[in-house]
C-alpha cells in the first residue's frame, strides 16, 4: 500500500527580512508621494495617481514575494520538498528518496551530525535552530549532499519504515 503525507512549514522571518518589509512599505509610500507630486505639478493628475499607485503596487508586490513557506511531501518513501512563494507560486526545490539516504537524524543531536558537517548542505528549514529540524545525507548528482528539513513525527516514521537501519527519531 502506498503511503502520502504532506506538511506546510511556514517561514518565520528574522528581523533583517521584517526589516527589509518596512523599508519596501516606505520605499512605496515614499516613492508614490514623489510621483504623484512630481506629475501633480505638471498638471498631469491622472498619470500621477497612475504612477503613484504603480510604484505602491510593485512594492507591496516585493514584500508578497518574501513570504514563502515550504512543502514537505512524502509518497511510498520520497520526499519532494517544494517552496510555495506569496501562496501562489509552487517551485520543486528537491526530492529525494528515503531508501537511499545514509542517514535521518535529527539535527539537535549533534552526535549523528558531527560526521557529515563538511558535505555540502541545502536548508530547506522554517528557519534555523528549530529543535525538530533533522538531516539527511545521499547521493545527489554523484556527490554526498546533506539536506535539512523540518518533517513532522509521521513523515519521521514514515521514512524509518522505508530505511529503518539508517532514520534516527529524537
Amino acid at each position: 500500500m502506498e503511503s502520502f503525507y504532506e506538511s506546510i512549514v511556514k517561514h518565520h522571518k528574522t528581523p533583517k527580512e521584517r526589516l527589509l518589509d518596512v523599508g519596501l512599505f516606505a520605499v512605496g509610500i515614499i516613492g508614490a508621494v514623489i510621483a504623484f507630486s512630481v506629475f501633480g505639478t505638471m498638471m498631469l493628475h491622472g498619470i500621477g495617481a497612475v504612477a503613484a499607485a504603480t510604484v505602491f503596487f510593485f512594492a507591496m508586490r516585493a514584500i508578497a514575494l518574501n513570504r514563502w513557506e515550504y512543502e514537505y511531501i512524502i509518497t511510498a518513501g520520497v520526499i519532494d520538498i517544494d517552496k510555495i512563494i506569496a501562496q501562489r507560486k509552487r517551485k520543486r526545490m528537491l526530492s529525494f528518496d528515503a531508501r537511499d539516504c545514509e542517514i535521518i537524524a535529527p539535527l539537535k543531536n549533534g552526535n549523528y551530525y558531527a560526521e557529515y558537517k563538511s558535505l555540502p548542505v541545502l536548508d530547506y528549514t522554517a528557519y534555523e535552530g528549530h529543535e525538530d529540524n533533522y538531516f539527511a545525507v545521499f547521493e545527489r548528482a554523484g556527490a554526498r549532499t546533506c539536506v535539512f528539513f523540518q518533517p513532522t513525527e509521521d513523515m519521521v516514521q514514515m521514512c524509518k519504515s522505508c530505511n529503518p537501519r539508517n532514520v534516527y527519531i529524537a
